[in-house]
């Protein structure tokens, strides 16, 4: 839900580059159709809580800590522009950034399976970098983000075979 947010939201937004711009843009302060990416990050948050469970001991935690994390970044959203020095831009950035990080070690310390380990690698350079400034910002953003949702679904539908099989 989180990604159809931002692609919906970006798409009625006039001058909304998803290639330059953060996603924390479509719902900063001001912004005429904010509730659509507020509603999916808090949705994104209750999925992470949920799924938790599900992890390894260590990744439950990390996933656990993003679904909160992606609720504080909800509440504190951006002003215009999202570069400001208001309380609520520096929330928002601590926020996204403890996001970030737990989403992104998740993976890896549920398993050291090639394909967890190369989630957290590609998500986590992907994000530096959006951090960092390096590279256009929200194309970077949504390759990490999107690879950690797909490693997401992924591991859910895995389990959920593995349960079946179990039955």
């Amino acid at each position: 839900m989180f990604v159809a947010s931002w692609i919906v939201a970006g798409l009625i937004r006039q001058g909304y580059s998803p290639v330059d711009d953060p996603i924390s843009r479509l719902a900063e302060l001001g912004a005429e159709n904010r509730w659509i990416v507020t509603s999916g990050m808090i949705s994104f948050g209750v999925g992470c809580v949920l799924f938790a469970p599900q992890l390894s001991p260590r990744a439950r935690t990390a996933l656990t800590v993003a679904g909160l994390a992606s609720w504080g970044v909800a509440a504190f959203p951006c002003t215009e522009g999202c570069g400001g020095s208001e309380f609520t831009d520096r929330a928002h950035g601590v926020a996204a950034g403890i996001l970030y990080l737990a989403l992104t070690l998740a993976p890896v310390l549920h398993s050291r399976r090639p394909s967890s380990v190369f989630t957290s690698v590609v998500a986590g350079i992907a994000l530096t970098m959006h951090v960092a400034g390096i590279g256009p910002g929200g194309m970077l953003q949504r390759i990490g983000l999107t690879t950690n949702d797909a490693w997401i679904v992924a591991t859910a539908l895995g389990s959920r075979r593995l349960s079946r099989r179990a039955r």
